[in-house]
């Protein structure tokens, strides 16, 4: 079976709760507009060659919101512009061995990101090209890979789940002598892990007891 999906949204005359009315001692602060483009394709096959199922899927997620803050009226007008291409690839199959049930698979996300920044003076009418806060042409690549086992003994009244995941995080940006911004490449890797044993003691009450490790990369952002 194969599966589409395609979402647009589109919000103007958004802004923060906490700045409803400017807010932080703004005049002015608005997100706006906000626009959402996400398309979708998804591939699934029962039973191919030693494989119960096989799943992939394609991703397309565009992001653009933009930004303007000014303290005063009569204060310089800070415009802001991002927008976020990301790509995402995905696969993940399933194998059944007795009364266990394996599944692995991988997924890369590649991120693109597009920004400007100008400061405009009312007093003067000037327009200014500054730095945005993320580079424009920035990239930001995360990838993993993952495998996980679940297994039920004695008429599933025992459950035991434990899983496996590596995780590689780039970002990575272009020259651009003008804003002082350096070519620059940062790399980041985790590997982590989820184990849990569920325990049926009655059909009301379960013993579970778990153990994890989580990694959180940095973001574009911060």
């Amino acid at each position: 079976t194969v599966h589409g999906l395609y979402l647009h949204e589109e919000q103007f005359g958004v802004t923060r709760y906490d700045r409803t009315l400017g807010g932080d001692g703004l005049n002015r602060s608005e997100f706006d507009p906000q626009r959402l483009d996400f398309a979708l394709l998804r591939y699934e096959r029962a039973k191919t060659g030693f494989l119960e199922g096989l799943t992939a899927t394609l991703s397309i997620n565009r992001q653009e919101d933009d930004r303007l803050e000014q303290a005063r009226p009569t204060s310089p007008i800070e415009r802001e512009r991002g927008r976020v291409t990301a790509f995402g690839y995905q696969a993940q199959g399933t194998r059944p061995a007795g009364t266990s049930l394996f599944t692995f698979g991988g997924e890369v996300y590649d991120e693109y990101i597009g920004a400007s920044r100008e400061i405009d003076t009312p007093l003067t009418g000037s327009r200014e090209t500054v730095r945005p806060e993320i580079p424009d042409g920035a990239r930001y690549t995360s990838a993993g890979l993952f495998a996980q086992n679940v297994s039920a003994f004695f008429a599933g009244r025992l459950s035991v789940r434990s899983g496996l995941r590596y995780g590689h995080f780039v970002f990575r940006t272009t020259e651009q002598p003008r804003f002082g911004i350096d070519a620059e490449r940062v790399a980041t890797d985790a590997l982590t892990f989820h184990t849990g044993v569920v325990v049926g003691l009655s059909p009301q009450v379960n013993l579970t007891a778990t153990a994890s490790r989580g990694f959180r990369a940095a973001t574009a952002f911060a």
